[in-house]
């Protein structure tokens, strides 16, 4: 069994990414990997929740432009949450002008509830 895949012990831990930020420049999805394994397109607007075993894990996120990746640590039964969008940068002029061009990837980890 993977890293990614569901469990049912105690050793679980929930993962939430959202494509929801008010500044998406919007209308490109963002596919996701989490430890290597494929397991979501988000369009704008857009959230997933995965439960996965406690420990280490890396999320990679491509916006078919500009990939990124991060790594985190996660403790059974917490809830950690990402936040990622595409952003207007240099060059996104192009997308007005030709339909395409470059939109920046952010991720960013939101801070614990409570």
């Amino acid at each position: 069994m993977s890293k990614a895949e569901t469990t049912t012990d105690n050793s679980t831990a929930r993962l939430t990414i959202a494509h929801t930020h008010k500044d998406d420049f919007g209308g490109r999805s963002i596919h996701l990997w989490l430890d290597g394994k494929k397991i979501a397109t988000l369009p704008p607007g857009k959230s997933i929740t995965k439960e996965i075993t406690a420990g280490h894990h890396t999320l990679r996120a491509d916006n078919t432009f500009l990939p990124k990746t991060t790594e985190f640590d996660i403790q059974p039964g917490e809830h950690l949450r990402y936040l990622i969008w595409n952003r207007a940068g240099f060059g996104s002029w192009l997308i007005g002008v030709f339909g395409s061009g470059p939109l920046y990837l952010m991720i960013e980890r939101q801070p614990n509830a409570g």
